[in-house]
């Protein structure tokens, strides 16, 4: 982003000056002047004092619609930025819990899916996916992501040897219409329609 906001203003520096060669180029003539060598019409000129001020206030207002221009754009891009962190604020993990007998001996692992929800309004239509299995959840079988913590128990999971865990792909609908994944891993990407959509439940897009 600082590299195409980089690049953003010089080519915006660039075009203000060759705006500017272009403006006094075409004013040569209201000023009795001549790109061929013609002689100065000081009563239209007036004096290079005159002329040397006119070119910097013209500069100076010049350079400052192109401040703030540049300031509305990183603010927008900012906005932008902010809104689609709190849109994709969703996180998910895979963690398990450990039953044992009274001896102590492992008796079978049960394994839970986590998903943090950290916007402020549920997530409607979601579902996870978990590498390698065919079985997955939805938002057809299960209830919203509220916000907060939502846990929910993956039986098909069971007794899973924790180096042996698979990555997950959470693919979730946000408040703007658009398809967010989030994998296990904390990478986000935008996504499309069809992606969320499964067996259970077909959305229109």
């Amino acid at each position: 982003m600082k590299e195409i906001s980089r690049k953003e203003s010089i080519l915006l520096f660039i075009c203000v000056l060759l705006s500017l060669a272009l403006f006094y180029v075409l004013m040569l003539n209201l000023w009795g002047l001549s790109l061929f060598g013609e002689t100065i019409d000081y009563t239209r000129f007036g004096t290079w004092s005159n002329a040397l001020s006119g070119i910097g206030t013209t500069s100076a207002l010049i350079v400052a619609l192109t401040s703030l221009y540049l300031q509305r754009s990183i603010y927008r891009k900012a906005e932008a930025r902010r809104f689609i962190d709190e849109e994709t604020s969703i996180f998910l993990w895979l963690t398990f819990k450990e039953v044992r007998d009274d001896s102590g001996k492992l008796v079978c692992r049960l394994w839970d899916m986590i998903v943090q929800n950290s916007t402020v309004a549920p997530i409607y239509h979601w579902q996870i996916s978990i590498d390698s299995y065919t079985t997955h959840i939805c938002s057809f079988l299960k209830h919203p992501l509220l916000p907060g913590v939502n846990v929910f128990n993956l039986s098909f999971l069971d007794n899973l040897e924790p180096s042996k865990v698979p990555e997950s792909i959470l693919v979730f609908e946000g408040r703007s219409g658009r398809i967010w994944t989030r994998s296990t891993r904390g990478t986000i990407k935008e996504d499309t329609i069809k992606d969320l959509n499964c067996n259970h439940n077909v959305i229109e897009g």
